[in-house]
């Protein structure tokens, strides 16, 4: 089963990001499911380990700290259309302490194999063998989703051009993180498992 630990920003983003919807609007397919975060890890889980994973979360200890984006919008996993957080040494810590408590978790017969795109590099691949997924560690480039895109869109010179977005500079915005939250999906529905208070 699909686990996901994230940072959500504040309720205000919504309006943030109405000027980035009118820019690229007509090919904004459809927003997260999960609505606007940032991940921390994903991983593939069996549920009956859900208890026990909950556990480790809460002994997390990380703080309270500020989030930030880094003024760019960018494209993440094909056609999804990102907003960079800036990845400061908080958020760093928080990510290397959920990703050490949710490896010992990891469903591998349902991980699958890693991405034939990385097979090549040997540091790519050693983080998968330990995380389950190759995004994690010295590999973590935190994001805001913010929806994806249709493939016509690269169509259009006055917003991509050699399949980077032209206009991504996007204005300031930062938020305070107290708490982080663990989703999964099932049946098709993301449901929330808990929210974790930071210190």
């Amino acid at each position: 089963m699909k686990y996901v630990a994230l940072i959500r920003p504040l309720d205000d983003f919504q309006n943030y990001t109405l000027n980035i919807g009118r820019r690229y609007g007509k090919y904004a397919e459809k927003e997260p499911a999960i609505g606007h975060h940032c991940t921390l890890m994903v991983s593939k889980l069996n549920e009956s380990a859900e208890d026990k994973l909950v556990s480790d979360l809460e002994t997390i200890t990380q703080s309270q700290f500020a989030a930030e984006l880094t003024g760019e919008l960018d494209l993440f996993d094909g056609m999804a259309l990102v907003a960079r957080v800036k990845r400061s040494p908080a958020l760093h810590e928080l990510h290397r302490q959920v990703i050490e408590r949710m490896r010992h978790h990891i469903d591998w017969a349902e991980t699958g194999r890693l991405l034939p795109q990385y097979e090549s590099q040997p540091e790519r691949a050693k983080v998968f063998h330990a995380y389950g997924t190759p995004y994690c560690g010295p590999f973590y480039n935190p994001h805001i989703s913010l929806a994806e895109l249709n493939p016509n869109i690269l169509k259009d010179p006055h917003l991509i051009q050699n399949k980077k977005l032209v206009m991504n500079k996007i204005p300031a915005y930062a938020w305070s993180v107290f708490d982080f939250e663990l989703v999964k999906k099932k049946e098709g529905e993301w449901l929330t498992v808990r929210s974790f208070a930071l210190k």
